[in-house]
């Protein structure tokens, strides 16, 4: 499985504050769909973030075909307030 971090710069940051979006992309290489999971959408909804993080650690040693990629809060600003 190779698993690959990522973080994409949206907008301008509070100093000294991060607003990317960072995740993590999960594939073997193999032939299969592309899935995008998000959480956190709403800054008050915090469960699915969770949610995201725990299937983030069991994917470890998935065999998966495809890709899938998991950015677990979308909403920074939103999750901070």
């Amino acid at each position: 499985m190779k698993i690959e971090s990522f973080e994409i710069a949206v907008g301008r940051d509070d100093p000294g504050i991060s607003t990317g979006l960072v995740g993590r992309r999960f594939g073997t290489g193999r032939p299969g769909p592309k899935v995008l999971l998000t959480g956190a959408l709403h800054g008050d909804e915090l469960t699915a973030t969770g949610a995201l993080w725990r299937v983030m650690e069991r994917l470890d040693s998935a065999d998966i075909g495809g890709q899938l990629t998991i950015i677990p809060l979308v909403n920074q600003q939103g999750a901070r307030q």
